[in-house]
């Protein structure tokens, strides 16, 4: 509790405060005397500025109390306003569920959403502000939809149809984008049907003074559209009417890097649930979860417009040699592209692989160059070798440090060498690459064949990126992303293959899939259709038991050594299988993590599958110390 240092007694009330600082995850609320001067002012859901350890820190109230829980003169009292509007209770709820949901402290999500009070915006007594209910705010739409679309510019369409209804009846829409490049596409498709003046943006780049003038404004309660990065989903409207999240299939709506490491999809929707709003998970490609948070059946995935489909021929590639010198377009492939070109079209060709090989090996003894941090075997990319999960790069090596052969080859392919060898078969036509490795987009619109990752097909289809018509897109190395562990790997490749699907699909084009054995179901199942391939892959996951039918736990612990790491990794384990009231809970490891050295630490990993968090587990996972990081239903696995 917040104790005060002599003084007389305060009289009145007393309020609990959250502070907004980073606790200990058992740490909650700290009883604060309220001055006569703020008695009016301070109830639930207030922002207050409050004493905390020599300095003011902004603070939320979540209860008022008759009597507080130490002796009233050991108390400090609060200090004044952040401001004079209350967070919505709806709001006030969805924190409190999100410390418990993610297993952190209540200061650590306050800290994580609520704005520095700048000093020169500090209250010292109420100005007397009220929030005012908006003149005819009418009831919301509450529907919680899975809603699927084929290109940006119908993203933007169903966006503006979407957020003008709900401004008309009074309240505020939420508009989520993953990335913040994205909240300027957004608020610029919005102009032509939303005035400039009911358009806020809200994310993490905006200055400390800028953001809680954002708050300031939504806190005022007038209808607007605020559209941000995940930072949003706790924008403080009085009047909720709806939160729209666009591109609901992106990792990045996923805080995994600090606490607290929440879902800004799972958190939105339990907004929409508090609030009485809407929810509106939209994407190209659907995930698993979006169907399970929204209620959606599979066959509700139908977008509206034509329902053309772009035809897909599969190419079988298990006759390709694999050197990186030899020819690696099959003529199949090849008559493809020389076809879209004929026809004044465009060609697309997506390989997930930058740089220009995936491996160096040793043609003599067979040795292959990884990574001293992670084992990774490090990509070429131009003169260096890079391994692409800790970033660290070294020169490429003039001999084998095993045989001392100097016999070195470069082991399959990269978005680099694969534009040569396209640049050679058709030498006349201008190319351009796309990868994180190849700098700032180029001028896509006059290249004639287009090569890239998922960073190029990212920027087609939910960007907008003026590229097409495209006559063919082609998907190289299909087997590679399913060539990775996980439970979420099939419909993250079936994802990819379906927006590339949809490209073509806009030109009438078609889409040429390689793969090493075409026949083989894990390739075709990623042909299916949206209703077919998420119907099939929930029943999947609730036969095996995985998310959303269960509950993941990675508790990653962190030491100077991966010793230590393993070391802390194993007790934790034994003290959980010794401590664990429910025995259906599932522990796995130590695991080593796809990052073992991180941000100059080791990490091991326990992995916990359960249908539910007991109180006893709950609590054993509280009391840990800060060195293990606990993270619920994370994207990856480390």
């Amino acid at each position: 509790m917040a104790k005060k240092s002599g003084g007389s007694r305060p009289q009145g009330k007393f309020a609990s405060v959250i502070p907004a600082v980073r606790l200990p995850r058992k740490m909650s609320a700290f009883d604060y005397a309220i001055p006569d001067r703020l008695t009016d002012a301070v109830r639930r859901g207030a922002w207050v500025l409050i004493p905390w350890r020599g300095r003011l820190v902004d603070g939320l109230v979540v209860g008022i109390n008759p009597e507080p829980e130490i002796p009233a003169d050991r108390l400090k009292e609060i200090s004044g306003l952040g401001s004079t509007f209350v967070l919505p209770e709806g709001l006030v709820d969805s924190l409190l569920w999100c410390s418990g949901h993610y297993l952190v402290s209540p200061g650590a999500v306050v800290q994580a959403f609520l704005p520095k009070t700048p000093k020169r915006k500090r209250l010292e007594v109420p100005d007397g502000t009220a929030v005012s209910p908006p003149p005819h705010a009418g009831h919301p739409d509450t529907a919680k939809r899975t809603v699927r679309y084929r290109s940006c510019r119908e993203k933007l369409e169903l966006t503006a149809q979407a957020v003008t209804a709900c401004l008309k009846s009074g309240r505020t829409a939420l508009v989520i984008v993953p990335h913040i490049e994205e909240v300027r596409l957004v608020t610029d498709g919005l102009r032509p049907a939303v005035d400039e003046s009911q358009i806020a943006e809200l994310h993490g780049q905006l200055s400390a003074g800028k953001l809680w003038q954002v708050w300031q404004r939504i806190l005022e309660g007038s209808p607007l559209v605020v559209v941000g990065t995940r930072l949003a989903v706790a924008a403080p409207a009085p009047y909720l009417g709806m939160i729209l999240i666009q591109e609901s299939d992106s990792p990045d709506h996923k805080q995994y890097d600090q606490n607290p490491r929440y879902d800004a999809r799972t958190l939105a929707a339990r907004r929409a649930e508090t609030d009485g709003a809407g929810l509106w998970l939209m994407s190209q490609a659907p995930r698993v979860e979006d169907l399970h948070l929204t209620g959606s059946r599979a066959d509700s995935l139908r977008p509206s417009g034509p329902d053309g489909e772009a035809p897909v021929t599969l190419v079988d590639a298990s006759g390709l040699r694999p050197a990186v010198d030899q020819e690696i377009l099959p003529p199949l492939l090849q008559e493809a592209l020389a076809e879209s070109l004929q026809k004044s079209k465009k060609a697309l060709i997506f390989l997930n692989r930058r740089g220009s090989a995936a491996a160096l090996v040793c043609r003599d003894c067979g040795h292959v160059f990884r990574c001293t941090g992670c084992e990774t075997a490090q990509a070429v990319s131009g003169p260096s070798l890079v391994c692409r999960r800790c970033g660290v790069e070294a020169d490429l090596p003039l001999t084998c440090p095993g045989c001392r052969s100097a016999s070195l080859r470069p082991l399959g392919l990269g978005t680099a060498s694969l534009h040569r060898l396209v640049q050679a078969a058709f030498p006349e036509v201008p190319l351009a690459r796309v990868d994180t490795d190849s700098g700032p987009v180029p001028d896509l619109e006059k290249a004639r064949i287009l090569i890239g990752t998922r960073r190029l097909i990212h920027g087609i289809a939910e960007h907008g990126t003026p590229t097409g018509p495209f006559g063919s897109v082609v998907a190289l190395g299909t087997d590679d992303l399913l060539a990775h562990p996980g439970f979420r790997v099939t419909e993250e490749a079936w994802r990819t293959v379906r927006v590339l699907r949809d490209i073509a699909a806009q030109d009438d084009g078609r889409l040429l899939v390689q793969a090493l054995d075409p026949d083989q179901p894990r390739i075709r199942n990623l042909l299916l259709t949206p209703e077919e391939f998420l119907q099939a892959e929930l029943q999947a996951r609730q036969r095996a038991g995985f998310p959303p039918y269960s509950i993941l736990l990675t508790v990653t612990a962190v030491g100077e050594d991966e010793e230590q790491a393993q070391r802390r990794s194993r007790k934790l384990k034994e003290d959980l299988i010794e401590d664990r009231a429910d025995k259906s809970a599932e522990l796995s490891g130590p695991l080593r993590p796809r990052q073992p050295w991180r941000h100059g630490t080791w990490r091991s990993v326990i992995l916990i599958r359960t249908d539910r968090i007991d109180d006893r587990l709950r609590q054993h996972l509280l009391r840990l110390p800060e060195h293990y990081i606990i993270d619920r239903d994370p994207e990856t696995i480390g």
